[in-house]
């Protein structure tokens, strides 16, 4: 029996945007821990059943390419392991970047007055674990370990590097400065664009996300440039975001104001 993973929501009324919303959590998960251990996707998780007796969905992995290590022996208990942690202090739990916890911390949010318990259970040798139950202390404990976060106008630059496609257009670049990689969400009439940037140095330029350290963790693209050669490097001032003609002479908080609408 392959490893599987069960989700657990307790209650006499699910609405369907309640249920949903806790399966894409729970996938966001699996898929950041997957890419941590693996440095790509390599999983896609599926449902197999739905346990009426459990009030559960029950997902099974499937490997993406031949080529791909087969991790979802590892994945299961790491993200079981992640999420008692959490809930129990707020310490970061292995494999668990900021997007996974923000995730577990939107799953234990699902609780409501739907909703009376949530709980995740796995197994990775056809018997299933201890579940997990959810709770407020884990959104708490979420917000310890991130810290608070901000947003702001700016840019990264680095070597451009994974592209997918899952859910909405995201790819990697390779800070230049940090050696970290950072996630860059883009619109689909990007992704050609982005694709002929795989592997070479850009800048992208849109809303940058920080976390407490004030390092960057996340850009909204607005823009992408490449560099072909060394001498088109960005000065100083651009790696820093610094673009006076962005806006278009709008402050800082109009224009994010226009763009989100």
């Amino acid at each position: 029996m392959p490893p599987r993973i069960l989700l657990s929501l307790h209650g006499d009324f699910i609405p369907f945007d309640t249920f949903t919303s806790a399966i894409s959590d729970l996938s966001d998960i699996l898929y950041e821990v997957d890419l941590s251990l693996s440095g790509r996707e390599t999983i896609q998780w599926g449902i197999r059943s739905l346990r009426s007796r459990d009030k559960a969905i029950e997902a099974i992995p499937r490997v993406l390419h031949k080529d791909f290590a087969d991790k979802s022996s590892i994945i299961v208990p790491t993200v079981l392991k992640g999420m008692r942690l959490i809930r129990q202090k707020a310490m970061r739990p292995n494999h668990f970047s900021d997007d996974a916890l923000t995730s577990a911390k939107d799953l234990s949010m699902v609780m409501n007055g739907f909703v009376r318990k949530i709980a995740i259970t796995g197994s990775v040798n056809g018997h299933l674990g201890r579940p997990v139950f959810l709770n407020s202390q884990v959104a708490l404990h979420v917000e310890k370990v991130i810290g608070p976060r901000y947003t702001t106008l700016g840019s990264v630059e680095g070597t451009l590097e994974m592209i997918s496609v899952r859910r909405y257009g995201q790819f990697g670049i390779r800070h230049s400065l940090t050696g970290r990689s950072i996630k860059c969400r883009f619109d689909d009439e990007m992704l050609e664009k982005v694709k002929a940037a795989l592997g070479k140095r850009v800048i992208a330029e849109g809303i940058v996300h920080y976390n407490a350290q004030h390092e960057p963790v996340r850009v909204d693209v607005e823009w992408i440039r490449t560099f072909d050669q060394e001498s088109e490097l960005p000065s100083i001032e651009e790696i820093g975001g610094s673009d006076p003609d962005f806006t278009d002479g709008m402050t800082t908080e109009d224009y994010l104001r226009s763009i989100r609408g």
